[in-house]
């Protein structure tokens, strides 16, 4: 899941946001006098682990051309950075091989960033400025099904705070496993919701969805129709989760 995707455009030699025709979200606001535009491709994966798949991972995003992308249970201990491939990663994990995200960033972006902030093992941000143009990235893992309510709740009051902390004129995208389903219907959250999501919405999915449209989000994933395959991120037993 993506949250509140943008683009960029080169204006005047400036890399500046563009909106999406679809949606609010913190990526209002552009210079009419738009030259040509400069995209980035983003996107956000549960790996299940990168022991041993780095590299793999690394091959399918250069052949995608993703630039920036949040990867969730990596099941890396410590908080550290990787170089090469083409590619820099930032990770953070707990002592013991469980949970753990991380953002990795091209080469040609790598330069750009400013800032990472890490919050143990489902949390972190990092800071990109391209020219006049600060973007936050955050990847998240919240706590899936079976969990306390208590540590779902310190996930999303961190996850809050820490969105908190990016100013409003900044870019941001999330890119996480939430562990929710939105549903199919975008009712009672237009702007938030596309209408083109999967399945029936629970509980979880309600929280992900109140907690885009408190933060004036959007979630991007729902404003471009896939195929039923893509929608299916976990199959097993004739359960589609």
């Amino acid at each position: 899941m993506v949250i509140a995707a943008f683009k960029l455009t080169l204006a005047n030699g400036y890399v500046r946001s563009c909106p999406s025709d679809s949606g609010t979200g913190r990526h209002r606001g552009v210079n009419a006098r738009v030259k040509r535009t400069f995209r980035l491709r983003l996107g956000s994966w549960n790996v299940g682990t990168l022991k041993g798949k780095l590299l793999e991972l690394e091959d399918a995003l250069a052949r995608c051309k993703i630039d920036i992308a949040c990867f969730q249970e990596t099941k890396w201990t410590g908080k550290s950075t990787r170089d090469g491939n083409g590619f820099k990663l930032w990770y953070s994990g707990a002592p013991k091989s469980i949970n753990g995200v991380g953002i990795i960033i091209t080469d040609q972006l790598k330069d750009f960033v400013v800032h990472v902030e890490r919050h143990e093992d489902r949390l972190m941000l990092v800071r990109l400025v391209i020219q006049e143009e600060t973007i936050n990235v955050i990847s998240a893992y919240a706590p899936q099904s079976g969990r306390s309510e208590g540590e779902k709740k310190r996930f999303w009051d961190s996850l809050d705070e820490l969105v908190r902390s990016c100013p409003d004129d900044q870019r941001l995208v999330l890119g996480g496993d939430l562990n929710g389903h939105i549903g199919v219907q975008s009712d009672g959250y237009p702007g938030v919701h596309g209408g083109l999501g999967f399945g029936r919405r629970n509980d979880e999915g309600r929280r992900i969805l109140d907690f885009a449209f408190a933060h004036d989000l959007i979630i991007a994933n729902s404003f471009f129709r896939k195929r039923k395959s893509q929608l299916i991120t976990f199959q097993s037993g004739g359960n589609e989760p």
